[in-house]
């Protein structure tokens, strides 16, 4: 690790104070000071070991950014005389769907989801551009997660494990422990279209690279999934296991 980021120090510039947003200009041009995970030729750049510059280093690495979304951007902005104000969006426009109301809660909850944490609406990066929705489908699921920390041992005793296939488990659903020999999940964990039925219970461990033992490993005994679930429909998607010792 420490080897990987000297390597990146000597690829960065000086840095410029600019924050992000602000106009730059970089020995290749003239950009948009961007986070460098939002700008795909700073990232090349980087892997073909160019020198990037540097804009900030505030939360976010923030650098020079040429990409060509943004110079035309630039472009059509500056192209703009000062006669006229320039008008922008002090809102976004509601996430379109083909959804009429009244709508169920759970719909309404998925809109309100996807409108502040995937298409979250922010000030544009590019200047006088107003607000615009950012499109975080390619985030990770942690990044998502606001204010949270790590689990420590022996936290969440309840959460478990379930593994599937006969001569190699794979590890794929999880569930709770409600009893001495049941776990409850969802409907569409008992089955894996590709390695057959729920058939492991891994109970008592901290995190998935922990080496697995006989005493925390359990076998299903029997699978019961509520009568009215139909898959691949989410309603009724729930279920009980029974395992095989308690």
């Amino acid at each position: 690790m420490e080897t990987y980021c000297f390597v990146i120090g000597l690829l960065l510039l000086g840095v410029s104070g600019l924050k992000e947003g602000d106009e730059c200009i970089s020995p290749e041009g003239n950009g948009i000071c961007k986070g460098i995970r939002n700008c795909e030729t700073a990232i090349k750049d980087l892997i073909n070991g160019k020198k990037l510059k540097i804009c900030s280093r505030a939360r976010e690495l923030t650098v020079c950014c040429l990409d060509p979304q943004v110079m035309t951007t630039l472009k059509s902005v500056k192209s703009v005389t000062t006669t006229k104000p320039i008008l922008f969006k002090r809102s976004c426009d509601s996430i379109p769907n083909n959804i009429t109301v009244p709508m169920r809660k759970s719909l309404q909850k998925c809109l309100e989801y996807q409108e502040r944490l995937i298409y979250p609406c922010q000030e544009s990066l590019i200047p006088s551009a107003g607000m615009v929705r950012e499109n975080r489908c390619n985030w990770k699921p942690e990044n998502l997660i606001i204010g949270g920390v790590n689990s420590y041992r022996g936290e969440f005793p309840h959460m478990v494990h379930l593994g599937y296939g006969e001569n190699y488990t794979k590890w794929k659903c999880g569930g709770v422990l409600v009893s001495e020999n049941f776990v409850l999940t969802a409907g569409h964990c008992t089955y894996s279209r590709f390695d057959g039925p729920v058939n492991k219970i891994r109970i008592a461990f901290h995190k998935i690279s922990e080496t697995i033992m006989d005493f925390n490993l359990y076998n299903v005994k029997n699978i019961y999934k509520h009568n009215s679930y139909k898959s691949p429909l989410l309603y009724n998607d729930i279920a009980l296991l029974e395992t095989d010792r308690t």
